[in-house]
């Protein structure tokens, strides 16, 4: 199974489009070859702190009881901010870990509906509570998810 974070995929230059309209292209990672849904798959864009950007939209600062539900939170509000919500896909990328002073966890929101960007990579940092054991949110890193590719400067062309 393809890590949804992988970053050494080849594309062969086959696809396919199915009787359900999804396309598939030929793919190889680690000298693997194999097929992918276009749905998950793009280029990684610019990266930059959206922490703001989600706090701004949410109606208190955001706690979760658990590092998943404060991913949740974010994720959601991402989606509000980002596109449409009920058009935009949120999938965990990357399971919640805990170590120390900080948890993390990685949602995609996909499905934007620009032309360019396909959707944003959240990746999400918490700090969990000795007293309470909730997680509060500390920063949120966004990566945008290219569509057709990016520039030299890292935007979504």
């Amino acid at each position: 199974m393809l890590d949804p974070t992988e970053d050494a995929v080849a594309a062969l230059g086959r696809h396919r489009v199915l009787p359900d309209s999804t396309t598939w292209y030929e793919i190889t990672v680690e000298g693997v070859t194999g097929w992918a849904n276009s749905r998950f798959l793009s280029y990684l864009g610019p990266s930059y702190d959206a922490t703001s950007d989600i706090v701004d939209h949410l109606p208190e600062y955001p706690v979760g009881s658990t590092m998943l539900e404060l991913g949740a939170i974010v994720a959601d509000a991402g989606a509000n901010i980002l596109g449409d919500p009920t058009a935009s896909t949120v999938l965990m990328t990357v399971a919640p870990s805990v170590g120390g002073d900080l948890a993390e966890v990685t949602f995609d929101v996909l499905g934007l509906g620009d032309d360019s960007v396909w959707g944003v990579r959240l990746h999400v940092f918490g700090a969990p509570s000795e007293s309470s054991g909730e997680f509060t949110l500390k920063s949120v890193e966004a990566t945008d998810l290219c569509w057709r590719g990016g520039s030299p400067d890292e935007l979504c062309i």
